[in-house]
């Protein structure tokens, strides 16, 4: 694992570095003092070391404790082993107080390189405490892409240890509180989402309804227009019969029936042989003006009545005319009204200008977007009032007029992609008028409206938002104090400092939190204090209420340990002095449990009573109370070192182990609990203490504690003893020292010199000399 960084929300990162071996081998105490106070110019608030355990009880560890202590930079050393294990309850305590640590300066995490798989595990747990990103992604932070599996699972186990709703999946996101979206979002989108959904259904409606009322005004103005036109039309058309008989009677000149008749071409008197069915022009006569304008000749008119259609002119009775269209050379299109007058076989030819008939019409539009057609019975156009509509007998509404049963219709139709509104009404001839209106123009108020209510939605959307945005911050930002006043209380600093920022429920609910962080705070400082005179862990569960009556048969290694001498020194000082002397030597001691995951049972006077592996298992129970028994031999050289200038004569301690079956459990009553360990194992561990004097030894172990502890540590068998309890006499063995470290004594007598340990056997208690 490569050194690296981790940033935090607070300013200051945790910087990881595998390179402890290093240290330990190759600096001095003038080279370790130089790099502690240039971690404390660079803001480092803790110094956390984590050895491998060969380091374990070694000079080296020693040096770094003392030294760190003079220039008052703090240190913590953490244990590889429930690293390793992983043990999350441990995980939970260091993350709380790397956190704590991290609010005032950088943390600086020194590790072995045997113990980099374990720290790589631990690590990413720090940024899932309090829950920030996903399991996974804490596990790329701190090892990038390629984060080993086994490390991911360990975060997302752990995640699960503190959260367990989570999903049991290595892989689940673990969100930022509230989700991705927080509430000032969340109202802005409620509130655009129901007003843009509001206006879209209203818009919708009322266009809806507007579109339907305009079609059927536009309909009925449609059907009236046709209706209108074609009344005029067929009274136009009466009176040019009226004067065409009179005309044809010889009552009425041709220029005076052109001059009532101003849309008349020509006139023609046709008679038909009907011996030899030949057609004969009695008379032809032209609008002069008119004629001019329309290219009409006499030879035109004469051809015409010598064609094909002069048979459908004959075909008139005295009461119904016949109107033919005539499609002329140049494509123009004129119309033929032939009217019967004395008998069948006379007929009175009459050519009209369609536009000219129905010219006077285009002028009761009231707009241009009506458009006027003029067809024949068989559907073909006559005239139109803005130009001619290619196959205007396949559009629906001529189709629908030519099989209507009733002389007026109207119909909303489709033709080359385009929508009308058409009206129609059949004349008396049989010709019919058409008025058409495109949709698109028709309804063009209807969009005009619409886009008007878009851009008013538009606008009362912006005010609202507006609105919303303004009201939310009130809302959003004491949620948001109070969310970061949370996360600070998550990780461990009570000393939060908010205000109720409004009087609603938002200002109750501060208050109450404020209440609840009076009482955290206060929960926390018993939870300290607490913890300063029982174990940790003990502390927690006493204060979840989880701790009851009784025990349980547990394997444990337990752990003696006394003052040697130590009556004849409180009897020679003040009683302040004494109980300042036992807090300095309780305190190294101590530390030197606690960092072994060790639990102090209890204080005895001047002894100490501790255990391993009866409030959590351990494996290496018996490892751990010899580099506990280790540790504390070399914090008592230590304090030695510091009475002696001091004037403190020096003391020396005994200290037995003894591994084996115990009952541990809670032992009193309801109302006062004691969490301690009680059995054979435990008395012959006090009594393996109390032999230390007989063999002038510091550390003793019995024979079951050497059985599992390996061939890690120098040994050296005692004789065996008659201890009261057991049948036969006991073997104990005194540990000298670890076999890796070059400073440990290599013999017995090498430990007493070392230790000022005066030995005579029969020695009577309290003989210390030099």
């Amino acid at each position: 694992m490569e050194k690296g960084r981790i940033r935090f929300r607070s300013g200051f990162a945790l910087y990881h570095d595998p390179s402890l071996d290093d240290k330990f081998s190759s600096e001095g105490a003038d080279g370790i003092a130089r790099r502690v106070r240039r971690w404390k110019r660079n803001q480092v608030s803790l110094l956390v070391l984590a050895p491998d355990l060969k380091w374990m009880g070694s000079d080296e560890l020693s040096e770094w404790h003392r030294i760190c202590r003079e220039e008052g930079m703090p240190i913590l050393l953490a244990s590889v082993a429930s690293l390793t294990r992983p043990d999350f309850s441990y995980f939970r305590r260091l993350n709380q107080e790397l956190r704590t640590h991290l609010w005032k300066g950088h943390v600086l995490f020194l590790h072995s390189q045997e113990a980099s798989a374990a720290v790589r595990g631990f690590l990413p747990t720090l940024l899932i405490h309090p829950v920030e990103i996903s399991p996974d992604r804490a596990a790329e932070v701190v090892d990038g892409p390629e984060a080993p599996e086994e490390v991911r699972k360990i975060v997302a186990e752990y995640a699960r240890s503190i959260h367990p709703y989570l999903p049991q999946t290595a892989k689940t996101m673990i969100g930022k509180p509230g989700g991705r979206f927080s509430i000032r979002r969340k109202l802005l989108s409620i509130i655009t989402g129901i007003v843009v959904l509001s206006s879209v259904v209203i818009i919708t409606l009322t266009g809806d309804l507007f579109k339907k009322l305009s079609t059927v005004l536009i309909q009925d103005y449609n059907l009236s227009l046709s209706r209108m036109i074609g009344d005029a039309l067929d009274s136009d058309l009466d009176n040019v019969y009226a004067w065409g008989r009179l005309l044809g009677s010889g009552q009425e000149s041709p220029q005076s029936f052109f001059a009532k008749n101003a849309s008349a071409v020509s006139v023609a008197l046709l008679k038909r042989d009907g011996k030899t069915d030949t057609v004969k022009a009695e008379s032809i006569h032209l609008n002069e003006a008119l004629s001019k304008d329309y290219g009409v000749t006499e030879a035109e008119m004469i051809s015409l009545l010598q064609s094909d259609k002069s048979d459908e002119f004959f075909n008139a009775s005295p009461d119904v005319p016949v109107f033919s269209p005539f499609v002329r050379a140049d494509g123009s299109l004129l119309l033929i009204l032939s009217l019967w007058l004395d008998s069948e076989d006379t007929v009175q030819l009459i050519v009209l200008s369609p536009e000219r008939l129905f010219a006077r019409y285009r002028s009761a539009r009231q707009t241009e977007i009506f458009r006027l057609l003029l067809v024949d019975g068989q559907g073909r156009l006559i005239s139109a009032t803005d130009g001619a509509i290619q196959k205007i007998e396949d559009l629906p509404i001529v189709q629908s007029m030519l099989r209507s049963p009733v002389d007026n219709g109207s119909q909303l139709f489709e033709s080359e992609g385009h929508e009308y509104l058409g009206s129609f009404r059949i004349l008396k001839n049989g010709f019919g008028v058409i008025s058409l209106v495109p949709a698109d123009r028709a309804f063009e108020a209807v969009f005009r409206v619409q886009r008007q209510n878009i851009l008013i939605v538009v606008m009362i959307l912006t005010v609202a938002f507006i609105i919303v945005y303004l009201f939310s911050r009130t809302l959003t930002l004491p949620i948001v104090e109070l969310l970061h006043a949370a996360r600070r209380i998550e990780q461990g600093d009570y000393a939060v400092q908010i205000k109720p920022s409004t009087r609603d429920e938002i200002g109750s609910l501060t208050v109450a939190f404020i209440q609840m962080v009076h009482g955290l705070r206060e929960r926390q400082k018993i939870k300290e204090e607490f913890g300063k005179f029982v174990n940790p862990e003990i502390a927690e569960r006493a204060i979840q209420g989880s701790l009851r009556l009784g025990g349980e048969k547990k394997h444990c290694t337990v752990l003696f340990t006394d003052i040697r001498g130590f009556t004849q020194f409180s009897e020679s000082r003040q009683p302040e002095e004494v109980v300042d002397f036992l807090n300095r030597y309780f305190t190294a001691m101590v530390d030197s449990v606690t960092v072994t995951d060790g639990v102090v049972d209890k204080f005895i006077g001047d002894a100490i009573m501790a255990h391993w592996g009866a409030l959590l298992p351990q494996k290496d129970e018996a490892k751990r109370a010899v580099n506990s028994a280790l540790l504390m031999r070399q914090s008592l050289i230590d304090l030695n070192h510091s009475f002696a200038l001091e004037g403190i004569p020096h003391i020396n301690f005994g200290l037995g182990i003894n591994t084996g079956p115990v009952i541990a459990g809670q032992v009193g009553s309801e109302k006062r609990l004691e969490f301690t360990v009680i059995g054979d194992a435990v008395n012959l561990a006090s009594r393996i203490e109390y032999l230390n004097k007989e063999f002038g030894t510091d550390i003793l172990i019995s024979e079951s504690t050497r059985r599992i502890l390996g061939d890690d540590y120098h040994l050296v068998a005692m004789p065996p003893v008659p201890i009261r309890g057991k049948a036969e006499p006991q073997l104990t063995y005194a540990v000298l020292g670890r076999k890796n470290d070059s400073e440990a004594p290599r013999s017995l007598e090498q430990l007493r010199e070392q230790l000022r340990i005066a030995y005579r056997p029969g020695m009577p208690e309290g003989s210390n000399e030099p």
